[in-house]
C-alpha cells in the first residue's frame, strides 16, 4: 500500500505556463492521475501569485520562461522564501536551470524532452519510499531522469 493510498488527500497543484495550449494540456494530463488536484493555473507570474495565495496548492509545476526566463526564475525564488511549505517542480529544457535555481530541495527540475511529462511531474512529487508507479527519482539530483 502506497503512502497516497494512506492518505487520500490529494496533492493541490497550480500549473504555470505562458503558452495557454501547454498550460491547458498539461493541467488536463495532471488532473487524470491519482491523488492529484489541480486547483489552478496561470499564464504569468503576478497571476500565478494571485493563484498561490487563493488556493494555496502544495506544489506548482513551472515553465519558467514567463514569457522571459528573468521573470521566471525570480518567481520560484519569490514563490519559495515566502511560501516554502510549497514545493516547486521546474519543466526544463536543460540542466543549466539547476545554477539559476540554486540549491533549494523544494525545487525539483523536470526535463522537458522525452516520455510522459505529466507522469515525470507526479513521480518527481511522490514521497521517498512511495512505490507507486515504479522507481523514485533520487531526491539529491536536480534534474530528474527522463523515461
Amino acid at each position: 500500500m502506497t503512502a497516497a493510498e494512506h492518505d487520500p488527500t490529494p496533492l493541490r497543484l497550480l500549473v504555470v505556463d505562458a503558452d495557454r495550449r501547454v498550460r491547458s494540456s498539461l493541467a488536463g494530463l495532471l488532473a487524470l492521475a491519482e491523488h492529484v488536484e489541480v486547483v489552478g493555473s496561470a499564464g504569468h507570474a503576478r497571476a500565478a501569485v494571485d493563484a498561490c495565495e487563493a488556493e494555496r496548492p502544495d506544489a506548482v509545476v513551472i515553465d519558467p520562461r514567463l514569457p522571459e526566463l528573468p521573470e521566471g526564475i525570480a518567481f520560484v525564488r519569490g514563490l519559495r522564501a515566502d511560501h516554502p511549505e510549497v514545493r516547486v517542480v521546474v519543466v526544463a529544457w536543460s540542466s543549466s536551470l539547476a545554477l539559476l535555481l540554486g540549491d533549494d530541495p523544494g525545487i525539483v527540475l523536470v526535463a522537458a524532452d522525452g516520455g510522459d511529462l505529466a507522469d515525470r511531474i507526479v513521480d518527481a512529487l511522490r514521497p521517498p519510499g512511495d512505490a507507486a508507479g515504479g522507481p523514485r527519482p533520487d531526491p539529491d539530483a536536480r534534474l530528474a531522469p527522463t523515461a
